[in-house]
Order: structure tokens, then C-alpha cells, then sequence
């Protein structure tokens, strides 16, 4: 009786620990997919303003993948939103004179600088 237990309990979970590993496996492969579709508006979300008033590392990359996007036809708006930074820059402001400055025209930009953090730029959005 023990040893059918144990054989019992084994094989479950070596069946849980497959099913476990299957879809680890398929939830990675789907990630490495690029399914982008055509977007109404490409919203990108504040983040740090250095002192000296350029981009953070992470600010930059979510704005060079929106540029990217729109680049290519993805959306013909961005809307940019972020608040009143602790350095004196309204993060909306510096993210329009980026884009801009990277070739995508101010009357395709839309700024939110109240957006001081998700849920304001849902609602300023929305």
C-alpha cells in the first residue's frame, strides 16, 4: 500500500512538473514573437528626467521604441504623459522635445504633463 502511494505521488509529480515545464516553454516562445498590429495612439509613460535635463537610460528606451513604432506606420499618434519630476522637469515636455528632435512632428505628439503616475495617465487618456 505504501509503495503504491509513493509510485502515485511520483508520477504526479512528474506530471504536474511536465505540465509545468510545457507551458514555461510555450509562455517563453511566445514572447519571442512580434505580432505588433497597427495602434491608434502609441502611449508612452514617464519615467526619470536627470538633473541636467536628458533623458534616463529607461525614459530613452521606451521613447526610441515608440519612435520606432511610429517610424513605421504603427500609429500615427504618441501621447507622452508624466508629471512634474523632482528635478524641475515636466517629463511630458522633455519627451516631446525628443521626439520631435527625432523627426516625428509636434502636432503628432501628445502631452499629458499631470500624468504623475499610471492610473492619472489612464484617466488623462481615457
Amino acid at each position: 500500500m505504501l509503495r503504491t502511494l509513493k509510485r502515485a505521488l511520483l508520477f504526479g509529480c512528474i506530471l504536474i512538473g511536465s505540465w509545468f515545464l510545457l507551458h514555461c516553454t510555450w509562455v517563453a516562445a511566445d514572447g519571442l514573437t512580434d505580432d505588433t498590429q497597427a495602434a491608434d495612439c502609441l502611449v508612452v509613460l514617464g519615467n526619470t528626467v536627470n538633473p541636467d535635463g536628458t533623458l534616463s537610460a529607461r525614459l530613452q528606451a521606451r521613447l526610441d521604441k515608440a519612435l520606432q513604432l511610429y517610424q513605421t506606420g504603427r500609429s500615427p499618434w504618441v501621447f507622452v504623459s508624466g508629471g512634474l519630476g523632482h528635478q524641475g522637469y515636466y517629463e511630458g515636455t522633455v519627451m516631446q522635445q525628443y521626439l520631435v528632435a527625432h523627426g516625428v512632428p509636434a502636432a503628432a505628439i501628445l502631452v499629458d504633463n499631470t500624468g504623475n503616475n499610471t492610473l492619472a495617465t489612464a484617466r488623462n487618456f481615457g
